[in-house]
């Protein structure tokens, strides 16, 4: 077996099996993991400190499943300049296992952003600029490769993990609106503007480097006032990487139930989302890619989702439209007054 033919089998089991080379990993949950949508995500809740947590699981159905796991957390400063100006800190850890070969991506990352509010005639406006900085790991079992022959690269030792600098900006505008009660805002999101190489050296003059793609991400949505009970709230994603773009649209469906005898304040919510994934290539290959639908339930300071993805793509053959399961978990913790706090005009 050649080096070529080498090259030609552990790219496709590297890349290509995860869809597209160079990609990113994927959630369904927009709204529970905000840091790897936008660092300047960072910080905007009601509250104090945030923690994440999610797992998905992916093509089960197909092949060898991809299982992501991923944590975070963040939290606000006191303000300053009186109540306009606050500083964010985030952390967040992830690690992915993906195909036969037990690709493994895995990564740090250190979020900084700054929050500013503008104040306005109809409500209260805000926008934050943050930048993202940590590390990202690959790793691959060269020995469940099965071949005729020997390999003398892999017999000799070949590279089979590396770690690599990786960073991110991001952007944010919101704004509420206080009579129609109302939530809009808009993000933009660069990635991984190093462009590191992930290709575990094997590149030769007919197979360039392998690199992760710089991703730019344009987001948005808002919180809709409906009754006393109701609420709505769409959200979008147009996301751009390398040879691929992907745009996410759907809503979820709120409602909150009354007050309790013990609460003043109504404690428990329900969220119904779906959503709709589309993809376009660069070759001009393009489709429905998946429905989203998602079940999230909020009590008091902490929310549980669920979601799973329907598959619609040409895959859906043999996976039988089954995607992958979601679940992820958020608690927000609250200690300071309210005069210690910039107001985050965000969906709750």
């Amino acid at each position: 077996m050649t080096m070529k033919k080498l090259y030609i089998i552990i790219l496709s089991s590297l890349f290509l099996s995860l869809g597209l080379k160079g990609q990113d990993i994927h959630f369904s949950h927009i709204h529970s993991t905000p840091l790897v949508l936008n660092p300047g995500m960072a910080g905007m809740f009601e509250g104090d400190l945030r923690l994440m947590a999610d797992f998905r699981s992916q093509w089960k159905s197909v092949t060898t499943d991809y299982q992501t796991m991923y944590g975070a957390v963040d939290m606000k400063t006191r303000t300053f300049h009186g109540r306009n100006s606050a500083i964010a800190f985030g952390l967040e850890v992830f690690s992915d296992k993906a195909g036969d070969l037990d690709f493994r991506t895995y990564g740090s990352h250190f979020t900084l952003s700054g929050l500013k509010t503008l104040d306005g005639r109809n409500g209260k406006k805000l926008i934050t600029a943050a930048a993202k900085i940590g590390v990202i790991g690959n790793s691959v079992d060269f020995s469940k490769i099965y071949a005729f022959d020997e390999e003398p690269e892999i017999n000799n030792g070949i590279e089979n993990s590396l770690v690599h600098l990786d960073m991110a900006i991001g952007l944010g505008w919101f704004h509420e609106m206080k009579k129609k009660k109302h939530m809009y805002y808009l993000g933009f999101s660069l990635a991984h503007i190093t462009r590191p190489s992930v290709d575990f050296g094997l590149y030769t003059e007919d197979q360039p480097a392998e690199i992760l793609y710089r991703r730019y991400v344009f987001h948005g949505g808002g919180d809709i006032f409906m009754s006393k009970s109701m609420n709505l709230m769409p959200s979008f994603i147009f996301m751009d990487q390398g040879p691929h773009k992907e745009i996410t649209m759907g809503t979820f469906w709120k409602y909150r139930s009354g007050k309790t005898r013990i609460q003043k304040k109504k404690n428990l919510a329900i969220y119904l989302g779906l959503w709709g994934r589309w993809y376009f290539e660069f070759d001009g290959i393009a489709g429905f890619d998946a429905i989203i639908a998602s079940l999230r339930l909020n009590m008091k300071k902490t929310s549980l989702t669920f979601s799973y993805d329907i598959n619609t793509s040409s895959l859906s053959a043999a996976s039988y439209g089954r995607g992958g399961p979601e679940i992820s978990i958020i608690h927000i913790a609250d200690w300071r007054r309210a005069s210690q706090k910039v107001h985050c005009p965000v969906m709750n």
